[in-house]
């Protein structure tokens, strides 16, 4: 080993404290320097920022660190409006300009392009802003966590841990929100019940889901272990919920037997109040189920679906598929042509039955509505495994618009449209990584067109885009 060698891996072993000035932001918001010649990525750290950290782990090609202390201001500063900030996961970026934000996510979905999928000389286009930048998301998810000392927790997990940080206010979605998750736990904390602790599987509260709509009425979905014998305890505080907040229209009971963290009900027990939520996205009235998919962020959604719809170009002869239509707001919203021709007609595709019901629904709404004109032969939406269905379909799309979850499309669909898909598909992604690693599997057969980052979470490293895909 050289003496160079020798030093770099003195200076960055685990455990040994650096310092080192932050030269920009890599894909998921870490901070990007170098020490000794070596990668460095730190946790905290904005561009231009000088920082202190402390090496947690050595790998080959890289060291990965924590910051213990800010030594300088970044290049474009903005002043945090959380008490929670530093602390708590939820939203990064509060000390960063909301104008540097955008630039950096334009930056993570070019940079995917070319390192992951090899797609040079991409224009991806400004990343359109969110039309609020605060009070913006209509869901948010919160963890119940016990504590030594606290007791029983609920809030956001803490800053790079699975530590539940019992939050007191929070500026993603409305200043009523941090009122409902006190009271829900002041309540449960009253209780001998304790929360949901993976490593040993035993205690019952997982989460407590919130979603508003834009009259400012809430949805309440409690997840917990799947077990009958404390099911009361949910029907309890739901009726307190209902009493102590005229605004909160229903409680669900979900349950989850799975043990990965993750806010999703696997089963419903029991609805208090209205079983989904309407939803008004622009000129559509949806309805949503507590365990649904809808675009977190309404405002900006509209504006995701008005550049979808520009590339999408329907003439009203084309078949749409929509692949992971979730509640379909989305193949609803292109394929009904509100500002244009609508498709002649539409199908979508999800796994989920609950949000395959809700599209269904939705459709069956639209089509009494006097306002607006469904698809000449109407809108179709079918659960089950993807990659099944689509092979199973006797006529080929001539648009397909597709917006998976964060994993990406899975190979064998990928690689299905690439060969036999239409003229044109739409890929809308919350993950510029999985985006750029399907747009690669796809390029033989396809060209990238346009890419269109949309900022749907603000203050967070997280970004949207849409990609016109062209059959070459």
């Amino acid at each position: 080993m050289s003496d160079v060698q020798q030093t770099e891996t003195a200076v960055l072993s685990q455990g040994s404290q650096v310092e080192l000035t932050v030269e920009k932001l890599a894909n998921g918001g870490q901070g990007l320097g170098h020490v000794e010649g070596m990668v460095v990525f730190v946790d905290r750290g904005l561009p231009g920022q000088r920082v202190r950290a402390v090496v947690q782990r050595r790998k080959k090609r890289h060291a990965e660190a924590h910051t213990v202390d800010l030594l300088s201001e970044p290049d474009h500063p903005a002043e945090p409006f959380c008490a929670h900030f530093g602390a708590c996961g939820g939203c990064l970026w509060q000390d960063l300009d909301l104008n540097a934000q955008r630039d950096w996510k334009r930056r993570f979905v070019q940079e995917s392009y070319a390192k992951i999928a090899g797609l040079e000389g991409i224009d991806v286009e400004e990343c359109v802003p969110s039309p609020e930048s605060m009070y913006y998301r209509n869901k948010m998810e919160f963890a119940f966590g016990n504590h030594p000392k606290e007791g029983l927790g609920l809030g956001l997990y803490r800053r790079g841990s699975h530590e539940v940080l019992s939050i007191t206010e929070c500026h993603l979605q409305t200043p009523r929100t941090a009122e409902i998750v006190g009271f829900v736990r002041d309540h449960c904390r009253k209780g001998s019940i304790p929360a949901w602790e993976a490593e040993t599987k035993r205690g019952y509260w997982r989460f407590c889901n919130l979603r508003v709509n834009e009259r400012g009425e809430f949805q309440i979905n409690i997840i917990t272990a799947d077990d009958k014998k404390k099911s009361g305890a949910v029907r309890v505080l739901a009726e307190a919920l209902l009493k102590a907040f005229p605004d909160v229209v229903s409680v669900i009971h979900s349950t989850r037997r799975h043990k990965a963290a993750i806010a999703l009900g696997e089963h419903v027990v029991a609805e208090y109040g209205a079983p989904k939520l309407p939803m008004q996205l622009g000129p559509l009235e949806l309805e949503v189920s507590p365990n649904g998919f809808f675009q977190t962020n309404t405002q900006a959604a509209l504006l995701l679906y008005d550049v979808v719809a520009g590339m999408a170009g329907l003439t009203g002869r084309e078949l749409v598929w929509d692949v992971f239509c979730g509640s379909g707001s989305l193949g609803l919203a292109i394929a009904s042509g509100p500002d244009g021709a609508p498709a002649r007609r539409l199908v979508g595709f999800e796994i989920s039955r609950e949000s395959v019901r809700d599209a269904r629904s939705n459709a069956e709404r639209l089509e009494r509505s006097p306002d607006w004109t469904m698809p000449a032969e109407g809108a179709e939406f079918r659960a089950g495994d993807v990659r099944k269905m689509l092979g199973k379909e006797h006529e080929l799309a001539d648009l397909v618009v597709v917006d998976p979850p964060r994993a990406g499309l899975p190979r064998e669909i990928a690689e299905a449209l690439a060969e036999s898909g239409p003229e044109r598909i739409v890929y809308v992604s919350c993950n510029p990584a999985t985006q750029a690693r399907d747009l690669g599997l796809m390029q033989e057969y396809y060209r990238v067109e346009r890419a269109v980052p949309v900022d749907m979470f603000p203050h967070t490293p997280h970004v949207e885009c849409a990609a016109l895909l062209m059959r070459r």
